[in-house]
């Protein structure tokens, strides 16, 4: 094939009939386009224009061969609007946990969309790493300790663990003044439908507590965290939380942050993306604006 530059030169001066106009519409100078359309003749070994001092005009060469690069064109042109809008089309799938997604994520989603409007959207909780392996998931959020290999990861902020209940259960007949005292009480478990070992379960609290003697299988299990914080609100028993889904609530005084005990470990949500998919500009345009909101969001938040 010959040089496509230098076709669409030819194209360009052929449909306008003049080398000025070519260049204009080809964001180049005349003398580009001629040496182009030089370098094309000098390819196909025929003239394509009679050079006249005030105007072009096709050889017989040049008459034969324009409609077809024309027709040619256009088809790309077709080709790569249906590209697109393909692509276009296509939501940009975020799989985000329902607490992050609720209150950190769909409240400031407007922003990247009126950015961005040639993108669609879609949340959903899904849960498992894995689904970035797959075609679907185009970026995911995860709790954890930021360890998922083969990935890229970015914390977007840390957490806190800790131990909350209703404060009914401090007036109760076994007020909670130290973590023994949760002997007495019912532990209550919040088990993602996904499994990770860095999650955080009771025992390994309990342990850094220095408290034994409590059988951590005893008590409700619940795969929502709304579902956990329900039971909690209701004086049920005593759930460990993060600081996303107790912060307000605590606050409100509807929660009580119980003793001054940390989990064991650092952790945090953190957005998670393979390499491959990173480098699609609208996964790249999602990926840079969520790590720059929550950077700016740690700044308001000191």
């Amino acid at each position: 094939m010959p040089p496509l530059n230098a076709l669409k030169a030819f194209e360009s001066a052929g449909r306008h009939m003049s080398f000025t106009e070519a260049a204009k519409e080809l964001h180049v100078t005349p003398a580009a386009i001629s040496h182009q359309i030089k370098t094309l003749e000098s390819y196909l070994g025929v003239k394509l224009f009679h050079r006249k001092n005030r105007s072009l005009e096709l050889t017989v060469a040049g008459q034969a061969c324009l409609p077809g690069l024309r027709r040619g064109f256009n088809h790309i042109g077709a080709a790569i609007e249906r590209i697109q809008s393909t692509v276009a089309a296509e939501p940009l799938l975020i799989s985000a946990p329902p607490i992050f997604g609720a209150k950190w994520l769909v409240p400031r989603i407007t922003e990247f969309s009126v950015a961005h409007p040639e993108v669609q959207i879609r949340i959903d909780p899904l849960q498992k790493i894995s689904e970035l392996e797959g075609p679907e998931t185009d970026v995911a959020v995860r709790f954890g300790r930021g360890r998922y290999p083969g990935l890229r990861a970015q914390q977007l902020m840390s957490q806190e663990v800790f131990p909350v209940c209703s404060p009914e259960l401090l007036r109760g007949k076994h007020p909670l003044v130290s973590p023994a005292d949760l002997r007495w009480h019912t532990l209550i478990h919040f088990d993602p439908t996904f499994y990770d070992p860095d999650w955080p379960q009771w025992e390994k609290w309990l342990r850094a507590a220095g408290v034994t003697g409590i059988d951590v299988n005893i008590g409700p299990h619940f795969s929502s965290p709304n579902f956990t914080i329900q039971a909690v609100l209701q004086g049920q028993g005593v759930a460990l939380a993060v600081s996303l889904m107790a912060d307000e609530l605590v606050a409100q005084g509807q929660l009580i942050k119980l003793f001054d005990v940390n989990y064991p470990g650092d952790y945090g949500y953190y957005a998670v993306v393979s390499d491959e998919k990173v480098e699609e500009p609208r996964v790249n345009a999602f990926w840079e604006w969520l790590i720059s909101e929550a950077k700016d969001n740690r700044s308001v938040m000191g």
